[in-house]
């Protein structure tokens, strides 16, 4: 097993795929959003989430550096059908 970034993913696939740190803030990124690059950030994550031949899992956290964070704009791309929140 091994790690590689969602920049590095593509045209690769997995049987297990893992994105953690998917909240408002990181991705997208402050920057990007700031930036106008949502679009870019969006290609990304679509990329990202069709590596997985098997499974994908997804976290998030609710707080960092002691302020509340929302998931992802992205994740609610994702149809409700394919979803199980554990």
């Amino acid at each position: 097993a091994y790690a590689i970034s969602v920049h590095k993913s593509q045209g690769s696939e997995f049987d297990y795929v893992f994105l953690a740190g998917m909240q408002e803030g990181t991705f997208p990124g402050f920057q990007a959003d700031k930036s106008g690059r949502l679009a870019e950030e969006a290609r990304l994550f679509y990329v990202a989430i069709t590596r997985a031949k098997r499974q994908l899992f997804v976290s998030w956290t609710q707080q960092q550096y002691g302020h509340y964070r929302h998931m992802s704009r992205f994740l609610q791309s994702i149809p409700r059908e394919y979803v199980r929140n554990e």
